[in-house]
């Protein structure tokens, strides 16, 4: 990323660029940690490839398509909806979580996307909690574990061999009471066994499946955090060396621009479990929304629904006008609930111009100045 499009970038003009599009709630998980557990697998009231089509025909530009579920490469057109969010809403980025579990399917769907939007990036996440026994446990699917690996492999050797530039692959672990303890050794795994584009740490969010499964202390999570910012360094330097940032920056700007908003991020979420306040004001609605698989539509993941598409004529920003989306968002900018939730956090910080040109390269510079780098 050049400096002038990060300025760019910081500044453009407002608006829902930022979209979390529920494609499907069919799983073929069962996390004990979901906070979606009592909308999985009612397909019969997802919505329809017709409903989609109209959906995105009168959504607008957006940016950023992060797909989410169920387990989104279940749905069977995933590639032709990407197609039309590329078409039609001049999206260029999409983000794919996945369980891991089908990885022949997977790698289709990702080879798919690349090949029917040519200009567009696929961030590739692969959801994996633990090593071995306690990913399978907490997804509570046995052999878990060894399906991800060898998807990540696909998704690697694809990347490696066809998209270097436009494919990343990268897992997301989600800590909690069940895994904390391991999460040195699960970084360390991934760093020394897989090429990856980045392994980014979540604060569970919402209220789990299994009531058991809870958050360690703010003291152990402040311990993987700083374990995390290390991890990223590294992985924001290698993939430097790989060309994807691009020769217009030093590689010391290009870390600071890179790692700054996961440690602004860090940040926030500390200061969410400490009892304070975010240092900036939420985007929720204004700049970012979620449309759930049955076409509920929230201004963000975990505040009440809003109304649904099909009562609406298919046209969400006639629903985020309504009394109920702008109560949403009037709380989200009194800071009443302000959350750990990553998307909304990153979303958020593109969004305030303070926090992307002063405060995040601040704590940023400081983090890469701290910190050496594994070699």
């Amino acid at each position: 990323m050049g400096v002038l499009k990060y300025i760019n970038q910081t500044f453009q003009k407002k608006g829902i660029d930022f979209l979390i599009f529920f494609i499907t709630s069919v799983c073929n998980a069962r996390c004990k940690h979901c906070f979606y557990a009592d909308s999985l697998n009612k397909a019969n009231e997802d919505l329809t490839d017709e409903e989609i089509t109209k959906t995105i025909k009168n959504l607008g530009p957006v940016k950023d398509i992060a797909y989410s579920g169920g387990e989104p490469s279940l749905r069977s057109n995933i590639v032709e909806i990407s197609k039309q969010f590329y078409d039609q809403c001049n999206t260029r980025s999409f983000s794919l979580p996945c369980n891991g579990l089908l990885p022949d399917r997977i790698k289709q769907v990702a080879e798919g996307i690349l090949e029917q939007c040519p200009e567009a990036k696929l961030l590739v996440n692969f959801s994996i909690d633990g090593l071995n026994e306690i990913h399978d446990r907490i997804r509570a699917v046995p052999g878990n574990f060894k399906k991800s690996l060898e998807s990540l492999k696909k998704i690697i050797e694809l990347r490696d061999t066809k998209y270097q530039k436009r494919l990343f692959a990268n897992v997301n672990t989600v800590i909690t009471n069940e895994n904390y303890k391991e999460m040195p050794d699960q970084l360390k795994f991934f760093r020394d066994n897989f090429d990856l584009d980045g392994h980014f740490i979540e604060v569970m969010r919402g209220d789990p499946k299994d009531s058991s499964m809870k958050l360690p202390s703010l003291e152990e999570i402040k311990k993987i955090h700083k374990l995390g910012l290390q991890n990223d360094l590294y992985y924001a330097n290698k993939k430097y060396d790989r060309g994807k940032f691009g020769a217009d920056l030093g590689r010391y700007l290009t870390t600071t621009l890179v790692v700054g908003a996961i440690n602004y991020l860090y940040y926030t979420q500390e200061r969410v479990l400490e009892g304070k306040k975010w240092e900036m004001t939420c985007k929720a609605g204004e700049t970012s929304a979620v449309i759930d698989a049955n076409g509920d539509v929230r201004v963000c993941e975990l505040l009440n629904r809003v109304a649904n598409l099909r009562n609406h004529d298919f046209n969400i920003h006639n629903i985020l006008k309504l009394p109920a989306a702008e109560k949403n968002m009037a709380m989200a900018k009194a800071h009443a609930c302000d959350c750990t939730h990553n998307c909304f956090i990153y979303n958020s910080i593109n969004h305030t111009p303070k926090v992307r040109m002063i405060d995040l390269p601040l704590k940023a510079i400081k983090a890469v100045s701290k910190w050496k780098l594994f070699q």
